[in-house]
């Protein structure tokens, strides 16, 4: 080889070499294309007519709260917006390699981002004022975003309710001729993100995240929508809620077997006062809609049911109460021990046999009341005629027959006290019967419907 040749490669190298050296810092970068930034109020386009296109992807971190009676959600989310300036470029040979520079985000110019869901004007978002800027002109805004959101729920499950809350991103100031937004990833990758890196507190299961671009209906703008599908976890209101309200109901309906005194009643209106709670808690949670939650129907219908029963309890101690001081109205023995009970198969034979001897005996008692008059009327007459002996051992066994047949008649009066009062009891069973079949028809037919509506 040339010597002289050789000698000019070496000097090239070196020559390379050191003005690649010299080139080798961001400061070098930035001051060569800082005159290159156009201003950040314009859109930094070659040709006035091209269309900024604007990428945007997500990945949910966290959902911070659900508010169910503002029905408002907070999520926590890692966000990144690219689109190109036109005007920002350089080679990265020339630069050592550097392929992208971090700068001030008051340097360039970025696109408007409006949320249409956001509801809170307090932005409480972490401040992270830089950009990214790549060698080929590419810039690209990366941040997390604290979003408070509202999203319209459907509690007719809870608490085994699924909700799908919306973020929809797109430009307020430029249309999509000027400014278009589209999604990075697809629902698929979005959601496969998002799982790897979700955080929360244990109330809500992460579903799916569904990724739509929706042109807004009126005027010819564009946005993207992240749909967040998640499933709410159902232990703590299992454990919190449906067992003690269960438990409660279970209870009100074994005190249909107590005996109907005041000490039923008390414990009746004792349950009634536990799940009154309960139903204030339930209260606090749902939000006001239109379609009341499955759930709350069953706690209204069984806080219905424990009034009733009351009711019931009520009615059958005054029967109790009553049966030492009353007969039995015949509207009770027609109605109640009549047609009622046989409805309810109970022991409607020996209910007949018993009123068909409490009816022999009434009228036997009213037989055996004349023969005593017709005595007395005797002993008068015969008081008028001489006495002798005979006449003085008649007069004593009549005496004693007077005696034996008024007790005979407060025997049977007394019979009849203690028959009217078999007639209340009789009639109370009845009823607390009557109750408990109803109470158990409802409760069955309401859990089964709720039971059904939370599997569906």
């Amino acid at each position: 080889m040339d010597p002289h040749l050789l000698s000019l490669l070496l000097i090239g190298t070196w020559l390379g070499l050191g003005c690649c050296k010299n080139n080798c810092s961001y400061i070098k970068l930035m001051n060569a294309i800082n005159g290159k930034f156009p201003s950040t109020f314009v859109r930094p386009t070659m040709v006035w007519t091209d269309r900024t296109n604007v990428t945007l992807d997500l990945a949910l971190y966290s959902i911070i709260d659900l508010d169910m009676q503002q029905q408002i959600i907070t999520t926590y989310i890692w966000f990144s917006m690219s689109w190109k300036n036109d005007f920002v470029n350089w080679d990265s040979n020339t630069y050592c390699g550097i392929e992208k520079v971090v700068v001030s985000d008051t340097l360039v110019w970025r696109p408007d981002l409006y949320i249409y869901e956001m509801v809170d004007d307090d932005d409480k978002s972490p401040k992270i004022n830089y950009l990214k800027i790549y060698y080929n002109g590419i810039v690209t805004n990366s941040k997390p975003l604290r979003i408070a959101g509202s999203c319209s729920m459907q509690n007719f499950k809870f608490p085994f309710d699924e909700q799908n809350c919306s973020l929809t991103f797109g430009s307020y100031v430029y249309n999509d001729f000027e400014v278009y937004m589209m999604a990075a990833s697809n629902s698929s990758q979005v959601t496969e993100n998002s799982k790897d890196i979700f955080r929360t507190k244990g109330d809500w299961i992460l579903l799916n995240i569904i990724v739509r671009n929706n042109p807004l209906p009126s005027g010819n703008f564009n946005r993207v929508t992240y749909e967040i599908h998640i499933k709410r976890n159902p232990i703590i209101y299992v454990f919190n809620l449906i067992l003690p309200a269960c438990f409660l109901v279970i209870l009100d309906i074994a005190s249909m077997f107590m005996e109907g005194t005041e000490g039923r009643l008390t414990f009746k209106v004792t349950i009634v006062l536990g799940f009154s709670v309960l139903l204030l808690i339930l209260s606090g949670m749902l939000p006001n809609s239109d379609t009341p939650p499955m759930l709350g129907i069953f706690f209204s219908v069984c806080m219905i049911m424990m009034v009733l029963s009351i009711g019931g309890c009520i009615c059958t101690v005054s029967m109790r109460t009553k049966c030492a001081t009353a007969s039995v109205p015949l509207w009770i023995k027609k109605w109640i021990i009549g047609y009622l009970a046989c409805v309810l198969c109970y022991e409607t034979k020996f209910i007949k046999e018993h009123l068909v001897k409490v009816v022999s005996r009434i009228h036997t008692c009213e037989h055996d009341q004349k023969p005593t008059n017709k005595i007395e009327v005797e002993e008068k007459r015969r008081n008028l005629a001489d006495e002798d002996p005979i006449t003085t051992s008649v007069q004593i066994l009549n005496k004693m027959l007077v005696g034996i047949k008024k007790i005979h008649h407060e025997i049977a009066v007394s019979k009849h006290k203690d028959d009217s009062s078999l007639e209340f009891y009789i009639a109370a069973m009845v009823l607390d019967r009557f109750f408990l079949i109803i109470y158990l028809i409802t409760v069955i037919i309401t859990t089964s419907i709720m039971i059904n509506a939370w599997l569906s």
